[in-house]
């Protein structure tokens, strides 16, 4: 009987509380309906708890917590408690741990049947990236509406995706102990097992040109609980969409057809592209050039994965993100001290609007730890965070969590990402510099301002071919190609503050290097002038549409160059020199830098006679 009191007392405090109008939500609007039932429906005398309603010490929320510590109006996102496992290439996975790897189907095929109206199905964390809707928030949280949650052209991009990937791991690891207790006998301790060493893989795109086999195959055998070897629809190929969402986003996910060839034609250029990153000494640089490399991969594989709304129902983009966390940990550990700073919000999002700033402190909406505090940038500004949610990299490792993990790292990616210093581009005058380990690195430089884009476009670009009276009628060949800047957009106009500059970088060099070009400045910039060129596509579904280069009216190609060095002392990062502009190779082409503009890059070079 006594008990019976607490709670009915409990439900009228609750009632008095909601009835204050004083009383916000995250947006400062009330309570509505959908909290409020989350806090009546903890009121019961069968939970055995006593509840309190209490202010969170974050103004922006205001939650029930049950004094065991239980949250009951959201879930907390905490990733795989216990054993601290490497996430490794999913290739690797499906090569040397099979029993893993069979886990990790059976979780995701299971994960993705899960009804679309629970929370933690595939549907709705996949659609808390960039579907319009809110997840375990009121609708009144809503700032920006029509957006997602997901921060893109922001300093918080790389912080904002790793709770998320927590999200989905914790989840699929969750997902899997429960299929793996079907199994009977010796398989059960075999799969059981294997589930402990189960994290999410990711996709080496740095290492391996094109996409992994595992995402090309629409059939995969696996071994199944009741049948044993079966074949099934492979998860990772593709998403289906639950009836009631086909009408509106079609069967299922689906990819550009080239997306596989186009990525192999790029591998040079891409791997060069990420070799830089190690060498940018601030964390805000350094996060703007990793996320441009993220859009291309995005918009190469094309398809849902060239949106932001649709993009997380392929299964190929958990794999491709996980490898861009794995690049922010590499960056956190071979930069300790180095960290995000504040900056002006460029893009609104469902929870965030404009004008704002992006700061260590800004809440990483929706995702929320179990004190029901949000996530911010403070909490994973270092590479040992992932440590607390259970999982490690390669070259990430734990096991150096007491040694010198700096050097370890540095020690790592030199090995995995470093040119070759043996080379003929490295030696004499023909690099550009007196150095033996040093070179002159070539880069175009891509700038538009997003401001009222509509959907993702790539510039193509071109080294030979090149129509000087006709560029239309330029050679677009394979050969010809060097690679691409991909602004990564969405299908609408975003809510965008005016002036939003983005900048993407494509590397020069390994076509230079490729067609015996000197890298000193006499020889590549009367190359560049006579034979670079680019085009402008607009990402279609299925295929992309050329068009003018005037439908981007703000798109401006500059080129540049900068001192690199690669030090022969392996526990030693790159370093590069301040970049020097040239105008040579964009004077008089449509979109290109022009004289007397000022460098968006750098600063100005000196004129090249050619």
């Amino acid at each position: 009987m006594e008990r019976h009191q607490v709670s009915i007392k409990f439900v009228s405090l609750c009632i008095l509380i909601l009835s204050f109008s004083s009383v916000r939500a995250v947006n400062g609007g009330p309570l509505n309906s959908y909290l409020s039932k989350r806090l009546l429906a903890c009121a019961t005398p069968e939970s055995g708890y006593r509840d309190v309603l209490y202010p969170s010490t974050n103004p922006k929320t205001a939650l029930t917590k049950r004094l065991d510590g239980r949250n009951t109006s959201f879930d907390p996102i905490i990733g795989v408690q216990g054993k601290i496992v490497e996430r490794r290439p999913v290739g690797v996975l499906q090569k040397d741990y099979p029993d893993v790897f069979n886990m990790l189907l059976l979780a995701m095929e299971a994960f993705q049947s899960e009804d679309e109206n629970d929370d933690l199905s595939y549907n709705r964390i996949a659609g808390i990236h960039g579907m319009p809707n809110p997840w375990q928030y009121p609708p009144e949280a809503t700032v920006t509406p029509g957006e997602g949650y997901c921060t893109h052209n922001s300093v918080l991009f790389g912080t904002w995706h790793r709770p998320y990937l927590v999200l989905f791991e914790q989840v699929l690891h969750k997902t899997a102990v429960k299929v793996a207790q079907q199994f009977n006998g010796t398989d059960a301790v075999k799969y059981k097992a294997a589930c402990n060493e189960l994290r999410l893989p990711y996709w080496d795109w740095n290492a391996q040109a094109g996409m992994p086999d595992v995402t090309q195959q629409s059939f995969i055998t696996v071994v199944k609980p009741l049948t044993g070897l079966t074949r099934i629809s492979n998860p990772f190929y593709n998403y289906r969409y639950p009836a009631s969402q086909v009408a509106d986003y079609g069967v299922s996910t689906n990819r550009s057809p080239s997306a596989n060839e186009d990525l192999q034609d790029s591998f040079d250029s891409l791997k060069s592209a990420v070799t830089s990153l190690s060498s940018i000494p601030r964390f805000n640089t350094f996060s703007d050039a990793l996320e441009s490399i993220h859009g291309w991969i995005h918009v190469t594989v094309g398809g849902d994965m060239a949106g932001f709304a649709k993009s997380p129902f392929d299964p190929i983009f958990w794999l491709h993100h996980c490898n861009v966390d794995r690049l922010v940990a590499i960056y956190q550990a071979s930069h300790p001290g180095v960290y995000m700073t504040s900056r002006a919000r460029v893009w609104g999002t469902l929870a965030l609007g404009l004008p704002g700033v992006d700061s260590p402190s800004t809440p990483l909406f929706p995702f929320r730890h179990p004190s029901g505090e949000e996530w911010t940038s403070e909490d994973v500004k270092t590479e040992r965070s992932i440590f607390k949610y259970g999982y490690a990299y390669p070259e990430v490792p734990v096991t150096e969590i007491d040694g010198d993990l700096r050097t370890f790292s540095i020690e790592q990616t030199r090995l995995l990402f470093d040119p070759d210093t043996n080379g003929t581009s490295f030696k004499g005058a023909d690099s550009g510099v007196s150095a033996p380990t040093a070179r002159l690195e070539w880069n175009c430089n891509v700038q538009i301002d997003s401001q009222g884009l509509v959907g993702s476009h790539v510039v193509n670009f071109y080294l030979g071919g090149y129509d000087k009276a006709s560029p239309e009628n330029s050679k677009k060949s394979k050969d010809n190609y060097v690679g691409s800047a991909a602004i990564f957009s969405s299908s609408h106009i975003m809510k965008r503050r005016s002036g939003s500059l983005h900048n993407v970088t494509v590397p020069l060099t390994p076509k230079l290097v490729e067609r015996h070009v000197a890298l000193r400045p006499d020889k590549s910039v009367p190359k560049l002038a006579d034979q670079l060129y680019w085009t402008l596509e607009k990402v279609g579904l299925t295929k992309n549409q050329e068009v003018p280069l005037t439908d981007l009216a703000s798109l401006k190609v500059a080129v540049f160059s900068t001192v690199a060095d690669y030090p022969e002392d392996k526990t030693k990062l790159p370093v590069t020199a301040n970049p020097l502009t040239y105008y040579g190779p964009t004077e008089g082409k449509e979109g290109g830098l022009q004289p007397g503009e000022a460098p968006p890059v750098g600063k100005e070079g000196p004129v090249v006679i050619h």
